[in-house]
């Protein structure tokens, strides 16, 4: 089964040489991080979880970026042992326990975040191990300082290496503390957390405290920013369908279910149409574990269910994969792609690339070695830059008064993202795809100097 899983999730390396823009980022970090050479201009202060992309660059030099591909989805393969251990503690029952497994594998979100290399699944299994090692450090007989220990350990690791994971890991500890006026049975979980939370701001000497504070300012940003009049019915049926055991998780209420696995699920749900505190669809995830246990214990009981739903799940993951293989929803690289690199690799070295639209920056950047005009959106001043770049690229005029505002020479165009024509007079191209094109900003006359930029 779960070589299977392994399999599936690795359909992207199949097509494609890199997939994801959260890949290439990461990507990029870690050869900052070997060589120091970020390639970014005007990108604020690196405020992004060090732990992948320090993995990456240790591996780098010994691992093809394919192969780089398959340290989330190994991840994603301890997190479903964890799932498969943790639930045949709380049951004793082997079927219980391989439903669970099967359950949480397959899980539409679990395989669309195996597609690239994300911090989402490496966050994600430390995130549900803190969890549990909690849980069994309080109740289990055996080895309870050893999975005290370790569950210190994933914490710290947990917080060093997705923001996703530790602010919704916070948000859960404290919803139980708030339980645990009426009980004691949560005790575990905040000396744990408090535990790992002194023992990581001493490890990065501080600098976790400066990365909270920018996660409140980048939580007011979307907040201010977010869509108005969005659907709650769509929202709900986006964040359901992308996880369908949520429904027969919150069905085992109906058994008695655990009220430690109960407040995980609902606290993730929750969050998941919390919309102020951002990104709030990326929580989904981080409920699969609960929602694919309580699904376990609550269909052993219903068996004639579980075949049905398996159905639906399996078409949910082909639909949304065959999508993945034609190149839709994600930013890819394949061998044409990497040709176009290699021709403007070739550009002269003192250029400055402005993208359009910014989601190739980490790609021109990484593969091209090419200063890029980028904002790092993991801080305040990136953030409030790369929002200045996207507002000046929806038109001509701000995207010439962008471009002559900062040294930028040349245009990497995507031409299925572009509504209008480049300003021939200002711009010539100098590579020309099929969907890409790379555009050399033509020598400015002295008068033209003198005069300024015209819109």
């Amino acid at each position: 089964m779960l070589v299977l899983s392994m399999i599936i999730r690795s359909v992207d390396t199949f097509r494609f040489y890199a997939l994801g823009t959260d890949t290439f980022v990461n990507l990029l970090y870690s050869k900052w991080l070997r060589d120091g050479s970020l390639r970014l201009y005007k990108a604020g202060k690196i405020a992004y979880p060090p732990f992948l992309p320090w993995l990456l660059c240790h591996l780098q030099n010994r691992l093809s970026i394919r192969v780089l591909h398959l340290i989330p989805k190994l991840f994603d393969v301890l997190t479903s042992i964890s799932v498969f251990l943790f639930t045949l503690w709380l049951s004793s029952n082997d079927l219980i326990a391989l439903l669970a497994l099967l359950i949480y594998t397959f899980s539409p979100i679990n395989v669309i975040n195996g597609y690239g290399i994300l911090t989402r699944n490496v966050g994600s299994f430390f995130f549900a191990f803190t969890i549990m090692a909690s849980y069994v450090a309080m109740f289990g007989s055996q080895f309870r300082y050893t999975i005290f220990v370790l569950g210190i350990a994933t914490c710290i690791l947990m917080m060093l290496t997705s923001r996703i994971a530790y602010k919704t890991y916070f948000i859960l500890v404290t919803v139980m503390a708030i339980l645990s006026a009426l009980s004691s049975m949560f005790f575990m979980f905040l000396l744990i957390s408090l535990t790992s939370l002194a023992l990581c701001i001493l490890i990065t000497r501080g600098k976790f405290i400066d990365d909270i504070k920018g996660q409140i300012f980048l939580i007011n940003f979307i907040r201010r920013r977010r869509r108005k009049g969005e659907s709650v019915v769509k929202r709900i049926a986006l964040v359901f369908y992308n996880n369908l055991w949520w429904c027969t998780g919150i069905l085992a209420i109906l058994n008695g279910a655990s009220l430690f696995l109960l407040t995980w699920l609902c606290t993730i749900v929750a969050l998941s149409f919390f919309w102020p505190w951002g990104e709030a669809p990326r929580h989904i995830a981080l409920g699969s574990a609960p929602a694919s246990i309580l699904s376990a214990l609550y269909l052993f009981r219903q068996p004639f269910m579980i075949v049905p739903l398996l159905l639906v799940e399996i078409a949910i993951i082909c639909r949304f994969s065959i999508k993945v293989l034609h190149g839709q929803f994600l930013v890819s690289v394949d061998r044409n792609m990497l040709s176009l690199f290699k021709a403007v690799k070739k550009i002269e070295n003192n250029s400055l690339f402005l993208c359009v639209p910014p989601v190739y920056n980490a790609l021109v950047a990484y593969f091209a070695e090419k200063k890029v005009l980028y904002g790092e959106y993991s801080n305040q001043e990136g953030l409030l830059f790369q929002a200045e770049v996207l507002d000046a690229i929806k038109t001509q005029s701000g995207l010439e008064e962008l471009a002559s505002r900062y040294p930028v020479t040349h245009l990497f165009v995507d031409s299925n993202n572009f509504h209008f024509t480049i300003n021939s007079s200002r711009w010539e191209p100098v590579i020309q795809g099929e969907r890409f094109m790379v555009f050399r900003k033509k020598p400015t006359r002295k008068s033209e100097k003198d005069c300024g930029p015209s819109n």
